[in-house]
């Protein structure tokens, strides 16, 4: 029961309860402490702690008990990206209108997976309909689209390469597709009239 009252408390609530009933530093300090004891519990309830935290900073509720705010997050011994995403998913979603039970329905992870496109309202809505009937695999080929402007279906992947990884020397290179050793010999020559050996070919190739 507890939890389910955490999760329909709403911004709105949280606001009314500053402003007409100014929280004791005891009543600030167990806020912080209830907060604390649902954090990292699982990710089912970001929503209502997301809502939370941001409270807490917003009217700094951590005060006087914890110098700041940075001092707070530390003794919660949590992960503070973790704590961020939960506050930029309510900042960016829920409070664009976007409610609790539709969020829930489309799971933590792959909210933080669409959180870097969401800035609008407009951006919550579109994005919070797309996650709601796409896999993540889809969604990330719309991101990619997104950020480029180019369809994947249009793309002749000239850009593309292998990785190679020597086991023995722990090297890391690019290799694009279509280029070798032959042909770094032969344009070598060409261009310059220069001979090179395979050795000197492949250590350049390394280097693209």
């Amino acid at each position: 029961m507890r939890l389910k009252l955490l999760e329909t408390y709403t911004k709105t609530q949280s606001y009314t309860m500053q402003k007409n009933k100014p929280m004791t530093d005891q009543a600030k300090y167990e806020y912080c402490q209830e907060t604390a004891k649902i954090l990292g519990k699982n990710d089912e309830i970001f929503v209502a702690v997301g809502e939370r935290m941001c409270y807490i900073k917003e009217f700094k509720l951590y005060q006087p008990y914890w110098e700041g705010w940075g001092d707070y997050i530390m003794d919660l011994g949590e992960d503070s990206t973790k704590i961020s995403r939960y506050m930029r998913i309510h900042k960016r979603f829920t409070m664009n209108g976007i409610p609790a039970e539709t969020l829930k329905k489309i799971k933590y992870s792959k909210l933080v997976f669409i959180l870097p496109m969401v800035k609008t309202k407009e951006e919550a809505e579109v994005w919070t309909e797309l996650a709601l009937q796409h896999p993540t695999n889809i969604l990330n080929q719309m991101i990619a689209e997104k950020k480029t402007g180019l369809k994947i279906t249009d793309c002749d992947h000239e850009g593309s390469y292998l990785l190679r990884h020597c086991e023995i020397c722990k090297q890391k290179w690019k290799e694009y597709e279509g280029l070798t050793v032959e042909k770094i010999r032969g344009a070598i020559e060409y261009v310059l009239g220069n001979d090179i050996t395979d050795e000197e070919a492949g250590e350049i190739l390394k280097h693209l």
